[in-house]
């Protein structure tokens, strides 16, 4: 809790006016009423003001979480959105590389397959000239 502040030191004002303004104050001079009444004021006002700071705080602290809640959500939509797209390129790119594979499988297949007929083909005709 906030201590009360203390009473401005009359001596020292009334050395002040004094030698400032070459007037000279008594400790129950009406211009000390007018002093507490300014301190007074200036508490209350000081009190209305940090009350409006603390709210303006607050609210920017709420204005920075939603700011930060949305920042969040933006970043997560577009990281599935790239997660998604780099699936799919992933895919037809796994697509076209099994395809590619299939087409050189099929090519060394076909080549196989009529290397072995022509080599059984030349092993016929061997044999059969041999007999």
């Amino acid at each position: 809790m906030a201590e009360k502040q203390s009473a401005p030191d009359i001596d020292r004002l009334i050395a002040a006016v004094a030698a400032r303004h070459h007037v000279l104050l008594k400790p129950d001079d009406a211009a000390f009423a007018l002093v507490t009444l300014n301190q007074l004021v200036l508490e209350d006002s000081i009190k209305e003001l940090t009350g409006h700071i603390r709210a303006a705080t607050t609210d920017f602290v709420s204005s920075f979480e939603r700011v930060q809640e949305h920042a969040g959500a933006a970043l997560a939509k577009t990281h599935r959105q790239i997660n998604v797209e780099l699936h799919a390129e992933m895919e037809k790119c796994i697509v076209k590389l099994t395809s590619t594979a299939s087409r050189e499988e099929a090519a060394i297949d076909w080549k196989i397959a009529l290397l072995v007929f022509a080599a059984g083909f030349a092993a016929g005709l061997t044999t059969h000239w041999v007999w």
